[in-house]
C-alpha cells in the first residue's frame, strides 16, 4: 500500500506529464499537432478580408458568427512553399491570449490521444521550421508529429497591430 506522500507524488507526476490530446494536421508532407484544449473549431475556407500593412502571413480577418477574427497562413508562416486553397484546406480557429485566431492549414487528419513516453523534447533538427514554434516531437503509429507552442509561434505584436496605419 502506498503512503499518501506517494499518491500525492505520483498524482502530481501524471498532472506534469505531456500526454494528452492532440489535434493533428498536414502541412506538405508533414504532421502538426495542438492540443485539443486550444482547437476551438474547424472551418473550412471562407472570404477573407486583407488588412493593409500586415505581415505576409496574416491573410487577413473573418467574421465568424459576429466576431473579427485574425487568420495566419500557416504554410507561409512557416516559410514554406504556398498552394492554392483546396476542398481539404480548412482553418483552425484557436485559443491564443484569451481570444481567437485562425489558423490555415493544408488538412486536418486526426485527434489523438498520445502518451507521454512518445513525446520527446525538440532539438530543432530535420524541421523546415524553426525550432521556436515546436513544443515537442512525438512518434505515434510510425509517424512523427511536431507538437506546435502557439504562444512562440503567433506574434502578438504583429496580429494586434497589423492594419493600425489605416486610421
Amino acid at each position: 500500500m502506498r503512503s499518501i506522500l506517494e499518491q500525492e507524488d505520483a498524482l502530481k507526476n501524471n498532472l506534469n506529464s505531456k500526454n494528452g490530446m492532440y489535434v493533428t494536421f498536414k502541412i506538405d508532407s508533414e504532421t502538426y499537432g495542438i492540443d485539443v484544449n486550444r482547437v476551438q473549431e474547424i472551418i473550412g475556407i471562407v472570404p477573407i478580408s486583407h488588412i493593409p500593412n500586415s505581415p505576409d502571413y496574416l491573410m487577413g480577418v473573418i467574421n465568424l458568427r459576429g466576431r473579427v477574427v485574425p487568420v495566419l497562413d500557416v504554410r507561409i508562416k512557416f516559410k514554406m512553399d504556398t498552394k492554392n486553397y483546396d476542398a481539404s484546406t480548412v482553418i483552425l480557429i484557436v485559443e491564443f491570449k484569451d481570444t481567437s485566431t485562425g489558423l490555415i492549414v493544408d488538412s486536418v487528419s486526426d485527434v489523438i490521444d498520445i502518451p507521454a513516453d512518445s513525446i520527446h523534447d525538440y532539438s530543432g533538427t530535420d524541421s523546415k521550421i524553426k525550432s521556436g514554434s515546436i513544443n515537442y516531437i512525438a512518434s505515434f503509429n510510425d509517424d512523427l508529429i511536431l507538437i506546435l507552442d502557439l504562444d512562440k509561434m503567433i506574434d502578438e505584436e504583429e496580429i494586434l497591430n497589423a492594419g493600425n496605419d489605416q486610421q
